[in-house]
């Protein structure tokens, strides 16, 4: 006979009190920008989850305020995101295993001195997921693609080619070094040109031209077009 067998009230209390222990850990949920404060890096958020009170049901989530904002740095690069204009922009709050109030201050590593897990004073933020009627005008299919979420203008990286001002941008970017030799070629067929007297400049025309055949050679990109 199993221990649930000889006490089915012991094993339906545990069953009953891990259950409470999962319904209650936070790991990660989705959330709503509500402000966003540069200096710090951190924003307000609305967790779109709703949580369970066993005597006064279903509540909202505070707006937790003072969130860290992770996004991608390393290296002495970073990239940053216009989160101040994006209010009701949505994302993902993670909650770290134990509060981020001393490490925020510190770094290194800290003891958290608090032995709460997967607090809201935990939680990170990453302006990434959006429901089923935000999605982003700028998704493609095989295109890196850094722009705005209408993608009216931006860069679209493929295997072949770079793309600058919108995705459809077909004229090759001037190169400066193709420009600058071209622009020589002009200046030292201007000041090579013999003139003849009297003959209204067209010894000075046809010798220009001689030294210019071929003109102009091409100095777009090979790779980035712009728009």
């Amino acid at each position: 006979m199993t221990t649930a067998q000889r006490s089915p009230g012991l094993a339906a209390a545990f069953l009953a009190a891990l259950r409470e222990d999962r319904v209650t850990l936070r790991t990660t949920m989705p959330a709503r920008v509500i402000s966003f404060d540069a200096s710090t890096q951190t924003v307000s958020v609305q967790p779109a989850f709703k949580r369970f009170h066993a005597t006064l049901g279903e509540l909202d989530y505070p707006v937790l305020p003072g969130v860290r904002v992770a996004l991608p740095r390393g290296g002495g690069f970073g990239l940053s995101l216009p989160l101040a204009v994006a209010a009701g922009n949505t994302g993902t709050l993670t909650f770290c295993e134990r509060t981020l109030d001393r490490w925020n201050v510190a770094g290194g590593e800290v003891d958290p001195e608090d032995d709460e897990l997967h607090g809201l004073n935990g939680a990170i933020f990453r302006p990434d997921i959006h429901p089923d009627d935000d999605v982003p005008g700028n998704i493609h299919a095989t295109d890196l693609v850094l722009s705005n979420d209408a993608a009216s203008f931006g860069i679209w990286v493929s295997n072949s080619d770079v793309r600058i001002g919108d995705s459809s941008a077909s004229d090759f970017a001037a190169l400066a070094s193709l420009v600058e030799t071209e622009l020589a070629a002009i200046k030292s067929a201007i000041a090579g040109a013999a003139v003849v007297p009297s003959d209204g400049g067209a010894a000075f025309k046809t010798n220009i031209l001689a030294a210019l055949v071929g003109f102009p050679a091409s100095v777009a990109a090979t790779k980035v077009k712009v728009k």
